[in-house]
This record gives C-alpha cells, structure tokens and sequence, in this order.
C-alpha cells in the first residue's frame, strides 16, 4: 500500500512545514509492505497551513477513487497553533491531525478495507516516528522503497 502526506504552508508558518517534512517523510516506507484490504492502495494526504488568503487556492475536500482504488484528502491545520507550539507539541498535533483525518475514511463506508486497523497502524507509526523527528532526522532516513512504488511514484512525476 502506498500512504504518503504532503505539506503545503504559507511561508508565515515556515517551522511547522519544515517539522512535518521530518515526520511524514517515512510514511511512504512503512506502510509500502502493508495492506488492509482491495478497494483502497493508495491513500494521500495534503496538509495545509496558512492564513485564508493562503488557503483560497486549494480546494479542500476528500475523494474516493474507486477505479484507482485510491483515497485522497486535502485538510488544513490551524496555522496559529502550529505557531504556538514547542517540537513535540506540534509534532503529536500533526499526527493528531492526520489519524483524525483518516477517520472520516469510515464515513465513506469503503467495503473491503480495514481501516480500524491502518488507523491502529497509522498510531504505531508515530509511536516510532515523533521522537526520530525530535532527534532531528528525517524518519525516512536510510530507508529504501520497494521496487513497485518507487516506478509508481516515477510514473505520477512524469505526468506532472
């Protein structure tokens, strides 16, 4: 399965973009061994943060694609907490954000996947994850992609 999160914030909020780039960076790696079913492969994820003149260009919202069998959502965080907050704080904000925002998945009652248990696996990871990011690494760091989705992701690059 490929998870990813990407991060869009308005310069005002510069931290916290930087901090969830260390977070999310390994999201990809950990769950690309992983499944939770067949009507879902590819869940992705934009966080944005930033003042309402900043977030008037996205379009926020959520959409299940069931001939891709693909989930994606584009979410925003409030960008004056993420001022507010020390490392960690802010760090557990995210991933509160995030398993949040995984959860209205089940309001789309998706037959044929799991998503108790990616959200249960999602919290596992940043179990792990929050105190790589504190040390000031990157989770992804010194992780390798498998085969399949490093092409998969080469090919959505090339269509860009």
């Amino acid at each position: 399965m490929t998870v990813y999160c990407n991060k869009s914030f308005s310069l005002k909020v510069e931290r916290g973009a930087f901090f969830s780039s260390r977070l999310f960076s390994g999201l990809i790696y950990y769950f690309q061994d992983k499944s939770f079913g067949d009507s879902i492969k590819e869940i992705i994820f934009l966080m944005l943060s930033g003042e309402d003149e900043y977030l008037q260009h996205y379009g926020i919202g959520r959409k299940y694609r069931k001939k891709s069998e693909s989930y994606g959502s584009i979410f925003v965080v409030d960008y004056k907490i993420v001022e507010e907050l020390n490392d960690e704080e802010l760090l557990r904000y995210y991933a509160n954000e995030l398993i949040k925002e995984a959860n209205i998945i089940k309001d789309k009652k998706i037959a044929n996947f799991r998503i108790d248990e990616f959200i249960d696996d999602m919290k596992l990871y940043f179990d792990e994850a929050i105190p790589i990011a504190l040390q000031g690494k990157f989770v992804s760091e010194g992780k390798v992609l498998n085969t399949d989705i490093e092409e998969k992701m080469l090919e959505k690059f090339k269509r860009l």
